[in-house]
């Protein structure tokens, strides 16, 4: 399995936002990604964008079948 973290947007450093983001996704039987939606994100509008594109490049382990789960991304600054 293979996930990658979001990249933090700039506008959101810039603005010492922290924050976030809960996504359905669907996981193919071989470990892909195909969809992505955003449930919700606390604040609206600063991290969906990434919390999206980076879930879609998210490998699971194969499991053979169809999976929807949803994860929750924390946006966090240093």
């Amino acid at each position: 399995a293979s996930k990658p973290p979001p990249t933090y947007p700039e506008r959101a450093i810039d603005a010492n936002r922290e924050g976030v983001v809960q996504v359905r996704i669907i996981i193919q039987p071989n470990g892909t990604v195909s969809e992505a939606a955003v449930v919700s994100a606390r604040p609206q509008g600063w991290f969906e964008t990434a919390a999206l594109s980076a879930v879609k490049r998210w490998r699971y382990e194969s499991s053979g079948r169809i999976s929807t789960t949803i994860v929750e991304i924390e946006f966090k600054l240093d």
